[in-house]
């Protein structure tokens, strides 16, 4: 065990920690960040019922930690440069009573509302480790996903994420689990990020995770991190599962000129998608210059022979009228586009099963109106911009599913109009590390 973790693996193979390799955790975790475990159990087991002695070691009394010194501005502006300076700095602000809210690339986060400081991460950037062999990258939680990108396309290899904003943040789009269309090929952010960084809202540094594919040791930090908009922690760098770039890309564009037939299809298409990248129906947008009212965009991708046999599939489901095919077109760069063009309007994102996304479309089509959208078919999500959320909001929360504003103003109405099931446990880890509510207040719980 001590030599796996000295060249930076992990304690764990197929089963995790139970009790036999409990005591191997500190090899892995210091105090801090098993305390954050037990911190967890506790928000879930108050009473200690579900297996006893598992996971976590027995911890010691908390440790007294020396005042912290002065780092952040008067001015309510701060750009920390690595995290040890901003855990000095959030220790600062926690000890001084002082809420702060945390600013990437600032493309989601204009629904937010304003705090004592706003915590830039501009400068926690670039490229900390890159493994080609072991197929992993770790980078500062402000650098840009375009930098990124850049940066692995020039080695043959990419992390399969895209955002509509070239500006976005992989720090920004892992808090607010932006996740695009490619996620039906590749899996969502979830799956793709191995570890992060994290500074808590009293300063501690949490280092969790493993930038190795099968890490099982102890509870899943990065996950619960990702998709908590910022309200648990800053995070300040992340490492991604990277892939080989595709030798093949290629888009079938189909127009559709209603709504139940698009509907139709996208169901029939469903079914042959093991390559595909987007399934997409596109509503008030030309497509390579298609005027219908409606398209539908399947992109497959990967080897070629993979990808054409799996198109010729898609086209003998398709009418050979008016569909034509774009070589290298990317159903992500069409929605990315889509949400883009939004142009500062609000961008409400509607999720439901996949299943019901079709009775979502038609039970919400007379509160959309003539409004332009875009559906990804694959994760049940449905896009508009311009609409306030209760265009969707009725229809969705009826089936089960959500509506919300996702980049935007929020205007009068909240950002995302209803209680999850386990809110409960959402608030209990909230106060057991910001019990002030400094951290992002008022976002997402």
């Amino acid at each position: 065990m001590e030599l796996c973790v000295a060249i930076g693996g992990t304690i764990t193979g197929e089963h995790g920690v139970g009790s036999e390799k409990r005591s191997y955790m500190r090899l892995m975790f210091n105090e801090d960040e098993l305390r954050v475990m037990q911190d967890i159990k506790d928000v879930f087991d108050p009473e200690a019922i579900l297996n006893p002695g598992k996971i976590v070691p027995e911890l010691g009394p908390v440790e007294p930690r020396a005042a912290a010194r002065a780092v952040v501005p008067a001015d309510g502006e701060w750009t920390p440069k690595s995290t040890e300076e901003a855990a000095e700095g959030l220790r600062q602000l926690c000890e001084e009573g002082r809420s702060v809210r945390i600013l990437g690339g600032g493309t989601k986060s204009a629904a937010l509302p304003q705090a004592d400081v706003t915590l830039s991460t501009q400068a926690l950037c670039g490229v900390k480790a890159f493994e080609l062999n072991d197929l992993f990258v770790t980078a500062g939680a402000g650098a840009t996903l375009a930098e990124l990108q850049a940066f692995l396309t020039e080695r043959g290899v990419w992390a399969p994420l895209a955002s509509p904003w070239p500006e976005a943040t992989v720090g920004g789009i892992v808090a607010s689990n932006f996740n695009a269309p490619l996620r039906m090929r590749y899996g969502a952010i979830r799956d793709l990020l191995l570890a992060m960084t994290v500074v808590m809202p009293d300063g501690r540094v949490i280092r969790a995770g493993k930038p190795v594919v099968k890490n099982v040791a102890g509870y899943d930090l990065p996950k619960l991190h990702t998709g908590a908009q910022g309200t648990l922690g800053l995070i300040t760098d992340v490492s991604f599962k990277l892939l080989p770039l595709p030798r093949s890309r290629e888009t079938l564009v189909i127009p559709a000129g209603a709504l139940a037939d698009a509907l139709n299809l996208g169901q029939r298409l469903l079914r042959v998608c093991l390559v595909s990248t987007a399934l997409l129906l596109v509503k008030g947008r030309s497509v390579d210059g298609i005027p219908a009212p409606y398209a539908l965009l399947y992109t497959a991708e990967g080897v070629p022979e993979d990808t054409q046999a799996e198109l010729a599939e898609a086209r003998a489901l398709v009418p050979s009228e008016g569909a034509i095919s774009i070589e290298g077109l990317a159903g992500s760069d069409v929605w990315a586009d889509w949400i883009r063009d939004a142009g500062g309007a609000p961008v409400v994102r509607a999720g439901v099963a996949p299943k019901d996304l079709p009775r979502l479309l038609i039970d919400a089509a007379p509160a959309l109106g003539d409004a332009p959208f875009i559906a990804d078919l694959a994760s049940g999500l449905v896009y508009t911009r311009g609409l306030p959320a209760g265009a969707l909001r009725g229809a969705a929360t009826r089936l089960g599913g959500y509506a919300a504003v996702v980049a935007g103003p929020a205007g009068e109405e909240p950002q995302w109009g209803y209680a999850a099931d386990g809110l409960d446990l959402m608030l209990g880890l909230k106060r057991k590390w910001d019990p002030a509510g400094l951290f992002n207040p008022g976002a997402f719980a």
